[in-house]
C-alpha cells in the first residue's frame, strides 16, 4: 500500500476534495481505516457558545472524551488569569446530533482580605 501523498484520490481536481471532511473520509477508505466516528465539540462559556460545525474523527468514545477534557483545559488556562469567575462547558455531539458527553468547570477566585 502506498502513502496518502501518493494516492491519486488526493490529487483529483474535483471541488469536493478541498473540503477537509471529504479528505478525511477518503483517507479512511483508502487505508481501510479503523471504524471512526465524527464527534462535535461545542464550547459554552460566559461569553456565549461556539458550536463546532466540522467535528473530528476518533476511533473511540474514550478518545473523544479525552479531547473534550483537553479543550476544557486549554480554554480554562486561557481565561483564568483575567477573571475571578470562570464557567466552562464542553458538550460532545455525535454525527447524528445527539449529545453524548459533557464536561464542565467552574472556578471562582478572590482575595479573602
Amino acid at each position: 500500500m502506498h502513502s496518502p501523498e501518493q494516492s491519486d484520490v488526493f490529487f483529483t481536481e474535483t471541488p469536493a476534495v478541498k473540503e477537509p471532511r471529504f479528505i478525511e473520509e477518503i483517507y479512511l477508505i483508502s487505508w481501510g481505516g479503523l471504524s471512526m466516528n465524527r464527534y462535535f465539540f461545542d464550547v459554552y462559556n460566559s461569553d456565549g457558545q461556539v458550536l463546532d460545525d466540522d467535528g473530528q474523527l476518533f476511533e473511540s468514545r474514550d478518545r473523544a472524551r479525552a479531547e473534550a477534557l483537553r479543550i476544557l483545559h486549554d480554554i480554562a488556562r486561557d481565561e483564568m488569569p483575567d477573571r475571578d469567575l470562570v464557567k466552562l462547558t464542553v458538550k460532545v455531539r455525535s454525527d447524528g446530533g445527539a449529545q453524548m458527553f459533557e464536561a464542565s468547570l467552574i472556578l471562582t477566585s478572590g482575595w479573602s482580605a
